[in-house]
Order: C-alpha cells, then structure tokens, then sequence
C-alpha cells in the first residue's frame, strides 16, 4: 500500500469521526505500527493528542484507539474490553479491515479480501532494496 492511498484512507476516516460527532479527546496508537495513522487522524481532527500508554489511553474519556490493520480483530477486541472495563466512551479504528475480521471497527477505510495481509510502508524491509 502507497502512502497516498494511507493518507487517504485516514482522511476517509476523519471525514466519518466528524460525520459521526463521536468527540475524539485522545488517540491511542495501538502499536508501534499504528502511530503514523494515529498522528494523520490527529492532524486531520485537528486536536486530540495522540499516546502510546495504554494506561494514559484508558484514563482518558472518548478515545480513539487506532491499528494499522483489524485481520482477525483479536487486539481491538482485547483493547475494547479494556477500555469497557474502565469505564471510558471510546472508538476504534483502522486503515484496513479483513472481510472476515472478528471485531468490527467502529470506523475503518477500506475492507480487504480473507487471508489477504497488506504491505504498509513501515512495515516494508527497506534494508533488502539498499
């Protein structure tokens, strides 16, 4: 996937948070491979401050907890279980969503065919084109 088609995606993603009126306090990137789609949806929310500390995150009210990629839903599934638990409005959200992701987003760009993993820039081993 090109960066053009992830900003894209992520600026899909804000137009439907503001849609939605869901008002997003924090984002929570929930993995080191989701903080540039967590830093974009900030930028393109114009506000929420983005962290990496879960326990920062679930102290905070209406936080957006944000993954690159929802293939099986297992992390957003566990992460909105905690977020239940403490008692925080939250949404999640994700560039890409596998047809047969067992936990739906609440927002989400696009939707990719089972089995498909998709090749996000940082995921990418640049040291092999050197």
């Amino acid at each position: 996937m090109d960066i053009d088609t992830i900003i894209g995606g992520c600026q899909s993603i804000a137009k439907e948070i503001v849609r939605s009126a869901f008002p997003v306090g924090t984002i929570y990137a929930a993995s080191r491979d989701a903080s540039i789609p967590a830093r974009l949806l900030a930028m393109y929310l114009q506000g929420p401050r983005v962290t990496f500390s879960s326990q920062e995150a679930t102290s905070s009210c209406n936080c957006l907890v944000v993954d690159d990629a929802a293939y099986t839903g297992n992390t957003m599934r566990g992460l909105a279980r905690r977020f239940k638990e403490a008692g925080n409005a939250f949404g999640t959200a994700c560039i890409v969503m596998s047809e047969d992701c067992g936990y739906r987003p609440s927002f989400h760009a696009m939707a990719c065919s089972s089995g498909v993993k998709i090749v996000f820039p940082w995921t990418k081993n640049f040291l092999e084109t050197i």
